[in-house]
């Protein structure tokens, strides 16, 4: 069975040309919310370390799947959130509509095993960021899952929920 997604699209926000893809009305749905986050864990049955989500919309689904695989979680910063002395590495990527900095807390990742989780994919920039983070403590990216693949990139490392073309089945 298909998951189901509930979602609203909002055209050219937060900015011209971009449809912003909100995932609140399955948060709300307690059965969707649930269903949602089980597949989510269910799509990377490899042995991990950690769940790594970025600010601020990842830690809603990246927290949840790091509980259902009993592992570890550590939120990506967006900088000015995080004392500079609590952050280990910072890297400048590009979004979909945006240019920002990332921030990884300190901690020991050396080894460690960490799958990407966020709720959309777009160009693949905050993944990308995610990954050169990581790989910067030494830690391996195994790859992501997300709830939404907008299809503006094709990365092989991202499993996802349902492509944007999926999305009108469940409006």
């Amino acid at each position: 069975m298909k998951t189901k997604i509930l979602f609203k699209s909002y055209k050219n926000f937060p900015k011209e040309s971009v449809a912003f893809i909100d995932l609140t009305p399955s948060f709300a749905d307690p059965c969707v919310r649930t269903q949602i986050l089980d597949d989510l864990a269910g799509l990377f049955r490899d042995k991990i370390d950690f769940i790594v989500s970025p600010d601020a919309r990842g830690f809603l689904w990246g927290m949840p799947v790091a509980e259902r695989l009993g592992v570890g979680f550590i939120p990506l910063r967006k900088e000015g959130k995080l004392p500079k002395d609590a952050i280990a590495h910072t890297v400048r990527y590009k979004t979909e509509y945006s240019e920002t900095i990332l921030c990884l807390p300190v901690g020991d990742i050396g080894g460690k095993r960490l799958l990407f989780v966020d709720d959309v994919y777009a160009t693949g920039g905050t993944y990308m960021a995610a990954k050169q983070l990581v790989s910067r403590a030494r830690g391996i990216l195994i790859g992501g899952a997300v709830v939404v693949d907008i299809e503006l990139d094709t990365n092989s490392d991202i499993r996802a929920l349902a492509k944007r073309s999926e999305l009108t089945l469940y409006k």
